[in-house]
């Protein structure tokens, strides 16, 4: 929960405008350029585009979000994420291999986190969710579609798992995180859209029929295309909630790659196809265009300075012409948050650290103080 300082600054006669925070570059640490990167297997990269090593069977490609993202930031990279993990298994040793959180000290200034799809249930919802036709049913359940199975009652089930389950089991894994990694900035990276939302279904639609023999295929009807893809949303939206409410920062991917999921135009998303052990581990999972582009994205922020976890700024009407900018600093970040500048309009306002009074008042650019 957000706490507000009770010290009132001093009224601001500014017309209305919005508060913009910047951040303020902090000095050279010890071991600012230590980076790990925690997850399953959209951010070890499922080995597309050739293997990156790691631990047995955790499928890290060398072409993954974290290696192109500390290449563009110039981080020193520990990689410990792992295809099937769920956010029990950061804390949990798993397969002879150590938990992923044991690789976090003191000394890691950047931590990267992409986990919670297998806690939903991807995979199997996916495999579930497999039609005989663009209009259904479904090819292995006696359903129309995957709605009418996972939506009862009026109730989305799934959806609710997502918001009521998942989300925050991933604000209290990245409170641990950050517990662990004291000194790190916490960046928790979104889910890419794996099905285009209803504007950017093609003209011809997206079904292609499921090949038994291994061949690609996009065998969902367009209810289900929507339907995962506004579940995928309330997942996205409800872990950037829980992930900021604890200080941790998010990156969310879906508005940006909406045109490129599985059936796009230019799809960053690989087809369904099975193989004789099952589904393909790069199914439904990010192609190397995806994971160029998530290495771009994620590597811009990691680059760019420190960001506010979860520190935010509004200007608050006094009455008439007057102002007052409040600084909000959540609890769980209360003296480890970046110090910050606030601007209106470009215009230096005031300055204020964290750890000190969360209020900020000011009557003009030359008369700003804290509180």
């Amino acid at each position: 929960m957000d706490r507000i300082g009770t010290g009132m600054g001093l009224a601001m006669a500014v017309a209305a405008a919005a508060a913009v925070l910047a951040p303020v570059p902090a000095s050279a640490v010890a071991g600012q350029q230590s980076y790990v990167a925690l997850g399953d297997s959209y951010a070890a990269g499922q080995e597309i585009g050739g293997s990156g090593g790691g631990a047995a069977g955790c499928l890290q490609s060398a072409q993954n979000y974290p290696r192109s993202a500390a290449a563009r930031a110039g981080l020193q990279l520990t990689d410990v994420s792992c295809s099937g993990a769920t956010i029990a298994d950061l804390f949990t040793p798993a397969n002879g291999r150590p938990a992923q959180v044991d690789a976090l000290s003191a000394s890691t200034a950047v931590v990267t986190l992409t986990i919670g799809g297998n806690d939903l249930g991807f995979r199997s919802v996916l495999s579930a969710c497999i039609a005989s036709g663009p209009q259904g049913p479904l090819l292995f359940r006696f359903k129309t579609s995957c709605r009418d199975d996972f939506v009862t009652g009026g109730v989305d089930t799934l959806a609710k798992k997502a918001a009521e389950q998942v989300a925050p089991s991933l604000g209290t894994a990245v409170s641990k995180i950050r517990a662990k990694a004291p000194n790190a900035r916490v960046v928790v990276v979104g889910y890419p859209a794996l099905m285009p939302d209803s504007a950017h279904i093609p003209p011809t639609g997206c079904f292609s029929p499921f090949d038994a023999d291994g061949g690609p295929s996009v065998p969902f009807t367009a209810i289900d295309l929507n339907y995962i893809n506004s579940v995928q949303a309330v997942l996205d939206a409800q872990s950037q909630k829980a992930v900021e409410a604890v200080g941790g920062e998010y990156v969310s991917l879906l508005a940006n790659t909406f045109d490129h999921a599985v059936c796009g135009s230019d799809p960053y998303i690989n087809p369904l196809q099975f193989t004789e052990s099952g589904l393909s581990p790069s199914a439904m999972h990010p192609n190397q265009k995806g994971l160029a582009f998530e290495g771009a994205a994620v590597g811009n922020v990691l680059a760019a300075p420190r960001a506010f976890q979860g520190v935010t700024g509004a200007l608050a009407p006094l009455g008439g012409d007057q102002y007052e900018l409040r600084i909000t600093v959540p609890t769980a970040t209360l003296f480890s948050t970046p110090e910050v500048t606030a601007e209106r309009n470009g215009s230096y306002l005031a300055h204020v650290a964290g750890e000190h009074g969360w209020y900020v008042g000011v009557r003009s650019a030359a008369d700003s103080r804290v509180y």
